[in-house]
């Protein structure tokens, strides 16, 4: 059976040009969606850095405006006269005129505070802020800075908000009279103002809480930095967080993936049928010339090739039809020599009988007619024995001759009756004995146990058994031994011959089932029967070979462990399998160093 022909180079080649294509297509996109989100983050982070920037910036302007507008209130003579008279604190007349003139500041400042204390800390007048109540405000950090002489200016939570407040000192000469405190929210309004101008929403925390915010309730916030605000020294820490959407910047990234996949998969598919055209162009000379090389070894006539690439492959293909051809003329030479052989075999077989017969039948005559001549020369009765002898091989060597020739027929004489390998072994066991002769070898047989019959011939199968014990005899020296048995397999019979002899050498083991074939220099061919080394015509396994074939069986050889060589001849296999094993195993497997053997 022979191996079936593989078609995976096409495949080979287009998964070679497909997948670079592929993973540089996927790693094109994954480096880009990387590369793509990264920017965008530092983006991001690099707005938020600003709108940090810008928010303090902004409240640092705004400091400074709140500390012009207070110098120009402390220093207004209506305003810091009324501070300076001793007492004039506790007068409620003071405070009601005091709270009017602080009014008209206010309202012409466009605060959010506005708080004057005199230079204890009391309070004395209070604008757009919690209910005025007389308290002291001695403990606000930025109240005693001012009153030691100071201008404390940062963020600060008081009376319920958050503020910007500067505190300023009201200097009647050098003496503190009061303090004026002025400040503005930091509220939603400055949030979304904030928000505006950078794009990132404004949350004012104070103790964890948010005070003021620009963002909007379920608005998908992502990135976002904190930073704490400039305080009042002394004050409670206040921070502002900046937030920045990243809702639109994850949608930019989703369409500009979803755009690279679809270009990468139109790329795939382009580079996909580009890769396959190639391939096609590539493959379709190799696979003609596949099925050009299978076709000639199933021996078809009609081999058809034509490769017109002008490339290599051309090149190629025109040497394969090149070496078909002249690979043709060789084969139908040795057919017609195989056949003159054969023409030759049968004539020569027709041609010797006759005479052989005449030679045999006349040393026949003269042997049974010596004890009646008494004058018989000495020497004619001391040729007699080697004349007989030599009549008696050239009779074998016709019946050889004559079995080869009909074998090479269409084997119609063969008979195909019920036959056990108990039947053979008793018919022939007499004559595998028999050529033992003087050689001192152990011929060991075991009687089959099995009643499994088989088709067969019971003559030719035992001829090409005795051909293989033989051969065995031949090749195995004094001391060695050689086994006969029969072995059941699965709808199949095995008639095995081993000895422990010398084996087959691999230079030789393909051979030996050629006509005529034989070990060794031609020259030191010995033509002994059962002498050790000995050989004959080179047709024994030959002709065990054809029998074996007109059987519909199978006959190899192979490698004995321990030494020496193992025939095997399997009958009764319900397929036709007419071919020669020379290295394989019945089962399809290599038998290493398998050796095979040739007999005369």
């Amino acid at each position: 059976m022979r191996a079936a022909i593989p078609r995976v180079l096409g495949r080979k080649i287009l998964g070679v040009a497909i997948l670079p294509a592929l993973f540089m297509t996927a790693a094109a996109i994954l480096i880009t969606f990387v590369q793509v989100r990264e920017q965008l983050d530092q983006r991001t982070d690099e707005q938020l850095q600003t709108a940090r920037r810008v928010l303090l910036d902004h409240l640092n302007a705004r400091g400074e405006d709140l500390k012009t507008k207070a110098r120009v209130v402390a220093r207004d003579p209506k305003f810091f006269a009324m501070l300076a008279q001793p007492g004039i604190a506790r007068d409620e007349t003071f405070r009601a005129t005091m709270q009017q003139v602080s009014e008209e500041f206010h309202h012409a400042l466009g605060s959010d505070l506005f708080e004057v204390t005199a230079s204890d800390g009391e309070l004395l007048v209070r604008c757009c802020a919690p209910p005025f109540e007389r308290t002291s405000l001695i403990e606000s950090p930025d109240i005693r800075a001012a009153i030691r002489g100071e201008n404390p200016t940062g963020i600060q939570w008081t009376n319920g908000a958050l503020y910007e407040t500067v505190a300023l000192p009201i200097l009647v000469g050098q003496r503190v009279v009061g303090v004026l405190r002025h400040g503005e929210l930091l509220d939603d309004a400055l949030a979304a103002r904030i928000r505006d101008i950078t794009n990132c929403d404004v949350t004012f925390l104070s103790d964890g809480n948010a005070i003021a915010s620009s963002r909007s309730e379920g608005e998908p916030l992502r990135n976002a930095i904190e930073s704490e605000l400039p305080r009042v020294a002394g004050a409670e820490p206040a921070l502002v967080r900046l937030e920045k959407s990243t809702s639109a910047d994850r949608a930019f990234v989703t369409r500009l993936t979803t755009r690279i996949g679809l270009a990468g998969i139109l790329m795939f598919v382009v580079t996909f049928f580009f890769a396959r055209w190639i391939t096609r162009r590539v493959t379709n000379p190799i696979d003609q010339l596949v099925e050009a090389a299978r076709r000639l070894e199933a021996n078809e006539e009609d081999l058809k090739l034509r490769i017109d690439t002008g490339d290599e492959l051309g090149y190629l293909g025109d040497r394969f039809v090149q070496m078909r051809r002249a690979l043709h003329e060789q084969i139908e030479t040795l057919r017609e020599l195989e056949q003159m052989k054969s023409r030759f075999i049968t004539l020569a077989s027709h041609e010797l009988r006759t005479p052989a017969t005449i030679i045999q039948g006349t040393v026949d005559l003269i042997q049974a007619s010596m004890d009646d001549v008494r004058n018989l020369h000495p020497t004619m009765r001391e040729l007699m024995p080697s004349l007989e002898k030599g009549v008696s091989r050239l009779q074998r060597v016709v019946g050889v001759v004559t079995m080869m020739a009909v074998l090479d027929s269409d084997g119609s004489d063969v008979r195909h009756e019920p036959v056990t390998a108990r039947e053979l072994f008793e018919r022939f066991e007499s004559d595998w004995r028999d050529y033992l002769g003087k050689r001192e070898l152990n011929l060991h047989i075991e009687p089959p146990r099995s009643e499994r019959s088989f088709p067969g011939d019971l003559t030719l199968l035992g001829e090409a058994v005795t051909t293989l014990v033989r051969n065995a005899i031949r090749y195995t020296p004094d001391g060695g031994h050689v086994t006969v048995r029969a072995e059941d397999g699965d709808a199949v019979t095995r008639l095995v011959v081993e000895d422990s002899g010398i084996g087959i050498p691999d230079a030789e083991r393909i051979r030996i089932f050629e006509s005529f074939y034989e070990r060794g220099a031609i020259e030191h061919h010995s033509s002994g029967e059962e002498e050790f080394g000995s050989s004959g015509l080179g047709m024994g396994l030959a002709i065990a070979r054809r029998i074996v074939q007109h059987h519909g069986g199978r006959i190899w050889s192979e490698d004995r462990e321990g030494g020496g060589t193992r025939f095997q001849i399997e009958l009764g296999s319900e397929r036709a399998d007419t071919r020669i094993d020379t290295d394989d195993s019945p089962d399809g497997t290599d038998s290493d160093g398998s050796h095979q053997l040739m007999i005369g």
